[in-house]
């Protein structure tokens, strides 16, 4: 059976200053990528509900951390665009996302990181 995993929010390396934020840390990006990868199968989906990071906190290098974490979900990858999701689709789908959609619909549940 397919397992549906859904994630939102992790506005990466956050660019509002908040030291406390739990992934403006790299190793805490790896252990979720470490737990991803126990957790997550290749058959499963994921899907995920927008503001991946912060787009004023992102250079070349943590752009490549992002690429290598997506690309590692080991599911197929469905990116609904958030609010700080500003690129087009093609970069989304350039991170590893497989699909890239403003409102997901699965069963007749609507899933959107806006309002709907």
């Amino acid at each position: 059976m397919t397992n549906v995993w859904i994630g939102t929010d992790l506005h990466l390396w956050n660019d509002r200053n908040d030291q406390h934020h739990i992934y403006r840390s790299d190793a805490n990006l790896r252990q979720l990528m470490d737990q991803y990868n126990k957790d997550i199968q290749a058959g499963d989906l994921f899907i995920y509900l927008g503001d991946l990071y912060d787009p004023g906190a992102v250079d070349d290098k943590r752009l490549a951390q992002v690429r290598t974490f997506i690309s590692s979900i080991p599911a197929h990858k469905v990116m609904c665009k958030g609010n700080r999701d500003t690129q087009d689709d093609s970069y989304y789908l350039d991170l590893g996302f497989d699909e890239v959609c403003d409102i997901a619909i699965i069963h007749s549940i609507v899933l959107s990181h806006k309002p709907v």
